[in-house]
């Protein structure tokens, strides 16, 4: 068996990466999957989403989730509403510890200095079961199951609200333009409006009659492009629960994308099976500068971390200047 702990603080494309890594290697020696998830605090805005997902009842045998104890959100006498949560995740770690140190599960991790570049893996030892931590955020881990993984990463159920956008995205040479703010703007991973604004005066160029689909959750950069005042910019914002994995989906099934140092956008490119899909990303000395500018980095990446992270048929957008 395989058991997959999805982290505190993964976001949807990390989710899905850790998931995407287990499933292939659930696939490869013929495993069945335990999902753990340290996801969803009360007080937390990431939860966990891979359960709106098509993934295989085959291989998943279930998902223990910290998040169980939210209930306890809706009790207004109860003041201390992530006690049970945090207790609960307190004894899945030492049960996490406990089944490593039996031995009866061996510890497979990855570091986040590490987690973009593709390490070959020791292969597994039959009758042995692993405990996967870590993010391993390269295509090169799973590529070889693509077909099994996007038909997974798709949802259980699009809402009606969503369904006018998914018509116009499917009928049109749709472009997916997502701009990654939130906590790159801390952080200092963040690519400039300025990028994004050339790769759409680029792509209006370089493809015929593109449309182009923007998600930001910054109202700011909303606005930026509701100022341009075209007819091919349109702006998605659903306004509904669970929106960000319904905002994902709607990316993932626009024919290009543009995709940079954000996996919720690698992930909406790499599943999307549109015929003649192009896909657009910055050169590694942008890529490169944004990511070595990441505050909680103790070192600096290498070209290892770009040519491992994005696929080699990918197009280097042309450098620009601010």
């Amino acid at each position: 068996m395989i058991i997959v702990e999805i982290e505190e603080n993964a976001g949807i494309g990390n989710q899905m990466f850790q998931y995407a890594h287990a499933y292939a290697l659930a696939e490869k020696y013929d495993q069945k999957i335990l999902i753990v998830s340290h996801l969803g605090r009360a007080d937390n805005v990431r939860e966990y989403m891979l359960n709106r997902m098509c993934l295989d009842k085959k291989r998943v045998i279930g998902t223990i989730r910290v998040d169980w104890f939210n209930f306890l959100q809706f009790f207004p006498f109860i003041t201390k509403k992530n006690a049970l949560n945090r207790a609960f995740r307190f004894v899945l770690r030492a049960a996490s510890k406990g089944l490593i140190k039996s031995g009866l599960f061996e510890l497979r991790t990855m570091p986040k200095i590490q987690n973009r570049k593709f390490e070959k893996e020791q292969p597994f030892q039959k009758g042995k079961n692993y405990y996967i931590r870590g993010f391993f955020e390269s295509y090169r881990y799973f590529d070889e199951y693509r077909a099994g993984i996007q038909r997974q990463f798709s949802l259980q159920r699009v809402p009606c609200e969503a369904a006018e956008c998914v018509n116009k995205i499917e009928n049109t040479n749709s472009v997916a333009v997502h701009i990654r703010r939130g906590d790159f703007t801390i952080c200092g991973r963040l690519l400039p409006i300025s990028y994004y604004d050339h790769a759409i005066q680029y792509l209006e160029k370089e493809l015929k009659h593109p449309e182009f689909f923007i998600l930001c959750e910054d109202e700011e950069v909303r606005e930026h492009y509701r100022l341009w005042q075209k007819s091919n910019i349109h702006i998605i914002d659903i306004a509904i629960k669970n929106r960000d994995i319904v905002e994902w989906y709607l990316i993932s099934r626009c024919k290009h994308h543009v995709i940079t140092n954000s996996t919720y956008s690698w992930w909406s490119a790499y599943v999307s099976e549109r015929e003649g899909k192009r896909v657009f990303i910055p050169d590694a000395d942008l890529y490169l500068a944004c990511e070595n500018a990441d505050i909680y980095v103790d070192e600096k990446y290498g070209m290892q971390h770009y040519t491992d992270y994005f696929l080699p048929e990918y197009e280097v957008l042309p450098k620009y200047s601010e």
